[in-house]
């Protein structure tokens, strides 16, 4: 089976994203799939095909990362995605993980961070965390009328299928 014949249907996804004063922005995103021909699963052994497409996945979704805009403290950064991991101990679902640098200086005091992308209609749920240093205090937390929850140091969003994002997301928060 060539990978033209992968027939992945996205099911749900997550995005983990870390905020410190020594790598500034970094990120793990998971895509949960349904594997229809179980692609991913018959290569799950074979690691000259898994290694390719580790490649072909890093570079798709470098190109995401590529389009957004990303400024951290009015200085543009851009996103780097470091390694991919597949997981396909069954057919469905199989895991894929984007492990990413995203970067920008983050200081002691006041932060802003901003991202402008394509806006676009959700088509499967997901939800994001935001970590912050113990003592950071959130003072705005804007990602288009997403349900979202501010506890201390932690943002948690969710997203429902049908959502349209508005393509920009900002974050204002100071450091101790």
């Amino acid at each position: 089976m060539s990978n033209n014949d992968i027939k992945l249907i996205p099911l749900y996804a997550s995005g983990y994203f870390r905020v410190d004063v020594w790598d500034g922005i970094t990120s793990v995103i998971e895509y949960v799939y349904h594997d229809a021909n179980c692609y991913y699963y018959g290569i799950a052994n074979n690691s000259e095909e898994i290694e390719r497409e580790i490649f072909v996945l890093k570079k798709n979704f470098q190109s995401f990362l590529d389009e957004e805009e990303v400024y951290v403290n009015d200085e543009k950064t851009k996103g780097k995605c470091i390694h991919v991991e597949i997981s396909a101990p069954t057919c469905s679902p199989v895991m894929i993980y984007f492990y990413n640098k995203i970067g920008g200086k983050i200081k002691r005091g006041l932060n802003r961070y901003m991202n402008f992308y394509e806006n676009e209609e959700s088509t499967y749920p997901y939800h994001f965390v935001w970590w912050f240093p113990e003592g950071t205090s959130i003072k705005k937390a804007d990602f288009c009328g997403s349900n979202i929850i501010v506890t201390k140091n932690v943002i948690i969003g969710r997203v429902k299928p049908g959502e349209t994002l508005c393509g920009e997301e900002l974050i204002e928060f100071v450091i101790e």
